[in-house]
């Protein structure tokens, strides 16, 4: 017979919390983005190109950079703010923000990137049920995507 020390007992789950909602919307957008700037930038699922040094990576090997840093809410998830990034340019740099600028001023234009400068000093509140609803989105995304190109 075996004798346990503590009594066996089911766990009880836990409600989810605002921070792992959060990050399961940034998983979702975070890899719908990557692998929308792997297609725009080399055409293949595989590998894209650093937008701020123009280095080819592995898709694992990327991230998605943003043009504002901080994060009150209102730039985390703008898709015209962020990009796809090496982890040399996103962290070690520190996101390389005039050339992340320079080159969004001529995808965007200045009007929208004087716009996402400026939204920088909003917050915005999100709750549990909004970050549900973008990572629903976002996942959705990626499978349209997914699908649309099966390189």
């Amino acid at each position: 017979m075996i004798y346990r020390k503590y009594p066996i007992c089911k766990r009880i789950p836990k409600e989810r919390t605002l921070k792992t909602a959060r990050k399961q919307a940034w998983d979702a957008f975070s890899k719908w983005r990557r692998l929308k700037g792997c297609l725009e930038s080399t055409g293949t699922k595989e590998f894209g190109r650093c937008f701020t040094c123009g280095m080819v990576k592995k898709f694992k090997d990327l991230q998605c950079g943003h043009f504002v840093p901080g994060r009150g809410n209102a730039v985390l998830f703008d898709e015209m703010g962020t990009q796809l990034q090496d982890v040399r340019c996103n962290i070690f740099k520190g996101g390389e923000q005039l050339l992340f600028r320079q080159n969004l001023v001529k995808l965007h234009g200045e009007a929208i990137v004087q716009m996402l400068e400026l939204k920088r000093k909003i917050t915005r509140k999100i709750s549990i049920g909004e970050y549900d609803l973008i990572r629903q989105h976002y996942e959705k995304e990626y499978e349209l995507l997914n699908a649309k190109y099966h390189i």
